[in-house]
């Protein structure tokens, strides 16, 4: 078992290090030797195949690896769960599986995990990308509500101007981007907002 376990330690400082294709083979030298699964770090090890290939940009792969580590919820860390999820969300939505998308950040809502505010805001985004704005509307607004300090507010605010926008509903919009001007006036969404309003 010392064996097994210094082989994850090693793929451990390798990725520390930024080297996420040597990590990931040194990851699959300890998953694959038969001591490991016996091992205590052999569910984290799955999360950390996902997280290489998720810095690798091969989200089909990571969100087969973090799905891995998702099915054996009784061994993972309650963060790096709630961190999985959110990752498959991502790693979903970024292969336009939209669905799935959907379904992982609202499990990371509904466990209240520490990035709930990020996975309502992608949340709203997929509603937006299928043309269902009132709801990423109403998502918007229920981030805003639900987390006022968060770091995606004003992103949320815009993005409810654009909501209403390609509803045409003009005035509501223009009131929205107003607001991130008046509210968020060193951000990106002010600067789109004053665009947008002329």
């Amino acid at each position: 078992m010392i064996r097994a376990n210094a082989m994850y330690w090693k793929a451990e400082a390798i990725y520390a290090q930024g080297q996420y294709e040597a990590a990931l083979k040194q990851y699959r030298i300890f998953i694959f030797n038969p001591p490991s699964i016996n091992s205590p770090l052999y569910n984290s090890a799955h999360y950390n195949l996902g997280y290489c290939h998720f810095k690798l940009e091969d989200y089909a792969e990571a969100n087969t690896w973090f799905r891995k580590y998702l099915r054996n919820q009784k061994e993972a860390e309650v963060a790096k769960y709630n961190d999985a999820l959110i990752r498959t969300g991502d790693g979903s939505l970024v292969l336009k599986e939209y669905d799935n998308a959907l379904s992982f950040y609202g499990q990371a809502i509904d466990a209240k995990a520490k990035s709930s505010d990020y996975a309502l805001f992608q949340t709203g985004i997929i509603r937006g990308i299928r043309g269902e704005n009132n709801e990423k509307a109403r998502i918007m607004d229920r981030l805003v509500n639900t987390y006022p300090r968060s770091i995606y507010a004003g992103a949320a605010y815009y993005e409810k101007g654009e909501a209403l926008l390609s509803e045409g509903n003009f005035k509501g919009a223009e009131d929205i981007y107003r607001k991130v001007c008046r509210d968020y006036p060193n951000s990106e969404y002010a600067r789109k907002s004053l665009l947008k309003t002329g």
